[in-house]
């Protein structure tokens, strides 16, 4: 739980930053689980790369967690979703 509260001061500290300031700075968690503050602005080409390629990993990751614990909690309340058919006549 230390990282944890680490991490939480750190973004309270940026969190207390004027708007613009705020904008170009962020926690960055290493592999090892560290969290390390850094400014945008200052990214070199590469490791604007790395961090947008995580990104959309996690992104994709959470988004296909969300979606099967949504779809679990549905399923053990016993909701029925409805159905839609669609008929389509005459294509060519």
């Amino acid at each position: 739980h230390q990282e944890d509260d680490e991490e939480a001061l750190k973004w309270a500290a940026i969190q207390k930053l004027p708007t613009f300031a705020r904008l170009r700075k962020g926690l960055l968690t290493s592999l090892q689980g560290e969290a390390t503050e850094i400014d945008i602005e200052n990214l070199g080409l590469q490791e604007r790369r790395d961090l947008l390629a995580r990104l959309v990993r996690l992104a994709e990751k959470d988004n296909e967690e969300f979606l099967l614990k949504l779809k679990n909690r549905i399923d053990r309340v016993g909701i029925d979703l409805p159905t839609i058919e669609v008929r389509f006549e005459h294509l060519n």
